[in-house]
């Protein structure tokens, strides 16, 4: 593809992305694009029983922890898991604090706070916010609404918030973005997307043009991963236009000096970033990507060194698509790729980790989870974390069915995966619900200084709900 094809095939995809205004502000305050053919609810669906509307406070709940510097709604490293295990809910269902807004909760990026508890901040979007913060005063629980004007203007676009003078604040840059948040550098300074596709690495740009939507990932040993090099030549759609990635490219997050290059064609890269983890034991953290072709859909791959990738099995039709949600220990140890495939139509939660190289499916459940909304950016509807207590992460998002609120299906310990049948297992498909009006935006969850989780997520209905253990 000449370049001047690829410019044009890029400002096509540019119609689909927000624009972004990127000044750190220094103010006070951090298938398948088939029918909806799920299986038959599994899920109880008990009305919920909501507790009051918050009091409004101008109390700046803003100051950040020592360890925090930033946070979105993905992990710098790409990762959608956290490392928590909450205590098993006392029976059915969970119930949530329900928070009124006045804005299209879009984006919701939740964060720790130095007295302990949780800031939910709020975006739609467009440059509208709220915020709610939860916090532990003595033994009790208290849930009061922020001022939004504390963490500065808020951002066009994916939100990201970064520590100023110790208190968190909305990250915005002098230039514009491809409406994906900024990142923070290993080295210092900022990672972006400009509108042309050019990656900036603090002042140091890369060669490769990136995807209109490409989120930027960073590997703990300061290696800057993005999906690169538009292409329309598999036109599925399923993330708003026909443009997918050629390939990954991989620099030096320091110099932005290139490092390697995974190339797929005449397969693509379909999604808008990758997840870094060390899939293999080795200590050195791998490329997790979603690949798809017209002829068998989508399959994840794990780019290992420089020895080529380790795959799953395709879906095995076309159109169908693997959405990848995160990286996270199994019952045995080993790392296993969390992902929902087809979540428009299938809808089944599954893990799976490396054996005798190849990704081999250790749990499935089928039509159990919906973590994505057809035609949307949004890749961050569902959450990795242990909400069961059993000391294994569980897969949390909204149910297969319009039912509103979220669910949690449990990895389960005690899980043992047949070969021919991984959904063979003695866990049960549904572990817990979540009640609530059907969640819209992104999904959190966030680990409290007490030992506890927070689970967040906006409304459609113009709500943020906030589970709390």
């Amino acid at each position: 593809m000449t370049s001047d094809h690829m410019r044009m095939v890029y400002w096509r995809r540019r119609a689909f992305v927000a624009l972004g205004f990127v000044t750190v502000l220094g103010l006070a305050l951090s298938t398948c694009n088939g029918p909806d053919d799920a299986a038959p609810a599994r899920v109880p669906t008990p009305a919920p029983t909501l507790q009051p509307d918050p009091p409004t406070t101008d109390v700046a709940f803003v100051t950040a922890p020592g360890q925090a510097s930033w946070a979105s709604t993905v992990g710098l490293d790409g990762n959608r898991s956290v490392d928590v295990s909450a205590g098993a809910a006392d029976g059915f269902p969970v119930l949530p604090t329900q928070v009124s807004l006045d804005i299209q909760p879009v984006w919701v990026v939740s964060v720790p706070l130095e007295m302990g508890g949780v800031l939910h901040a709020v975006t739609d979007g467009v440059g509208g916010a709220a915020a709610v913060a939860v916090t532990y005063p003595g033994d009790d629980t208290e849930v009061v609404r922020v001022d939004p004007t504390l963490l500065g203007a808020a951002p066009m676009g994916r939100p990201a918030l970064v520590v100023v003078d110790g208190q968190w604040a909305w990250l915005q840059l002098e230039t514009q973005t491809n409406g994906e948040a900024p990142i923070v550098l290993p080295g210092g300074g900022y990672g972006w997307v400009d509108l042309t596709g050019v990656v900036h690495l603090g002042e140091a740009t890369a060669e490769a043009i990136a995807l209109p939507d490409a989120r930027l990932a960073v590997s703990d040993d300061g290696r800057v991963a993005w999906l690169a090099e538009p292409t329309d030549r598999y036109g599925h759609g399923i993330l708003g236009d026909d443009l997918e990635a050629d390939r990954v490219v991989i620099a030096d997050a320091t110099t932005g000096a290139h490092l390697s290059t995974f190339t797929v064609e005449p397969a693509v890269l379909e999604g808008t970033g990758i997840i870094w983890a060390d899939m293999d034991g080795d200590g050195v953290q791998d490329v997790v990507a979603t690949l798809s072709d017209a002829n068998s859909g989508s399959r994840i791959v794990v780019v290992v060194g420089e020895d080529g990738a380790v795959g799953g099995p395709p879906v095995g039709a076309t159109g169908g698509w693997r959405h990848q949600i995160a990286v996270a220990p199994g019952p045995d140890g080993r790392a296993e790729v969390v992902e929902v495939v087809m979540p428009h139509a299938a809808r089944t939660a599954r893990w799976s980790a490396i054996e005798d190289l190849s990704l081999v499916a250790t749990r499935s459940v089928d039509g159990v989870i919906a973590s994505h909304t057809s035609g949307s950016r949004n890749l961050d509807q569902a959450v990795v974390v242990d909400l069961t207590g059993d000391g294994v992460a569980d897969l949390v998002g909204p149910p297969a069915t319009a039912t509103g609120g979220l669910v949690v299906v449990a990895r389960a310990v005690d899980a043992t995966a047949d070969d021919e049948d991984p959904s063979d297992s003695p866990a049960p498909d549904i572990a817990m619900v979540l009640t609530g009006d059907p969640v819209g935006s992104n999904v959190t969850a966030t680990a409290t200084r007490r030992g506890g989780v927070q689970v967040a997520g906006g409304t459609t209905t113009n709500k943020l709900l906030i589970w709390i253990w």
